[in-house]
């Protein structure tokens, strides 16, 4: 008699392209959170740190939320754009970042 592998043959087998991409998403889409809502005291609070920053030249670390997740970025406000509500924020490699005003969560100084 010959002893095969049984079940464990056909598990990949039956398993197609389709399904795989399902379950990879699957896996991605659970790691993601809903954006919290800010009332109006924290982003007058986060609008004050950004003008004080900007005033002393010093460094915030800004938390934002982009695709499901919270980021972090450290860096020195280079430019506030009022008219397209962008923060550009310049970190410690001279790179730039354009932050939407509605991503961001939380401002502190470092």
């Amino acid at each position: 008699m010959i002893h095969d592998r049984g079940a464990k043959k056909w598990k990949m087998a039956m398993m197609l392209p389709e399904h795989k991409t399902m379950l990879s998403q699957l896996y991605k889409d659970q790691d993601k959170v809903e954006k919290p809502e800010l009332d109006q005291q924290q982003l007058e609070e986060i609008e004050q740190t950004i003008c004080e920053a900007m005033t002393f030249n010093q460094e915030l670390t800004s938390t934002y939320y982009k695709n499901g997740k919270f980021e972090l970025l450290v860096g020195k406000v280079h430019f506030l754009d009022e008219m397209n509500k962008t923060l550009h924020i310049q970190d410690h490699f001279g790179d730039f970042y354009r932050l939407k005003f509605h991503d961001i969560i939380n401002v502190q100084f470092n």
